[in-house]
């Protein structure tokens, strides 16, 4: 199991709208941040989906950021912490959170013939 970094933010977009911006360190270069836009700005309930929308990878420096970024758009740190990371592949990524707010276990599973990934809260760890 992997243990590294995440951060949410809230992202006040002016073409995208409110919404968070999940950054999860990648287990496999510590310098970048997985990222993924979450339209509806909360995390799923056990036995809901919810959208995540893959977006380009940042600099772990970034994960941290809060303040005006480069298009204009305000960003705050909603949240941050551990996560720990049993297993990710090309299309299944677990992740079990220990931050302030955000304490669960969700498993994002990739669409097929999409960029876009959809989150599930999760009770049970992978084998």
């Amino acid at each position: 199991m992997t243990r590294t970094n995440f951060s949410v933010q809230l992202h006040h977009s002016k073409n995208a709208g409110k919404h968070f911006d999940l950054r999860v360190q990648s287990p496999v270069n510590k310098y970048l941040a997985w990222s993924w836009a979450l339209p509806k700005r909360r995390f799923p309930e056990v036995g809901e989906k919810v959208l995540c929308i893959r977006t380009q990878d940042h600099s772990v420096g970034y994960m941290m950021f809060k303040g005006v970024n480069s298009q204009g758009d305000k960003v705050e740190i909603y949240d941050h912490g551990t996560v720990e990371i049993p297993l990710y592949t090309e299309d299944r990524i677990y992740l079990i959170f220990n931050g302030k707010k955000v304490k669960e276990s969700y498993l994002l599973v990739k669409i097929r013939r999409s960029s876009n990934w959809l989150m599930m809260r999760s009770a049970v760890e992978p084998e």
